[in-house]
């Protein structure tokens, strides 16, 4: 990876998991952490989220009963507004298809991310991401 300064203004996609913890208030010390880490994004910084990244939010939020149906709505055009919005392509299925080391949908995001010059993720879930595109892990 680069230098400091470079990682910290490099494109970084946003997963899920982060995603969720700023809406889900169960476990207080991450929510904390990403409700404080949102609160001081800075505007240089390029920060980036999927299609597949709102999909899999509305999901969980809604299977674990974090927000009504409006309140998801209100969340996945917020996500959608305030950050850079990718989506896969049938090449991203492809690559992600033939990995073999990381589960299906992570591989997407890593093959989706790498195709739009993205080379940094910031998660929780840092053993499915490492050694395909750096991990910033904000919980620890």
């Amino acid at each position: 990876m680069g230098s400091l300064i470079e990682m910290k203004f490099m494109k970084t996609l946003i997963d899920t998991s982060i995603l969720i913890y700023l809406v889900d208030a169960k476990e207080e010390k991450k929510h904390q952490k990403v409700v404080g880490w949102f609160e001081g994004i800075f505007e240089s910084n390029e920060y980036f989220v999927s299609l597949q990244n709102l999909r899999e939010f509305a999901f969980v939020a809604k299977k674990k009963d974090l927000l009504l149906a409006e309140e998801i709505i209100t969340y996945v055009e917020l996500f959608a507004d305030s950050f850079n919005l990718l989506q896969d392509s049938v090449e991203d299925v492809k690559k992600a298809s033939r990995k073999t080391k990381n589960k299906y949908w992570d591989a997407l995001l890593i093959a989706t991310a790498k195709r739009n010059n993205i080379f940094q993720v910031i998660t929780e879930n840092e053993k499915d991401f490492k050694g395909e595109i750096g991990v910033i892990n904000i919980l620890k």
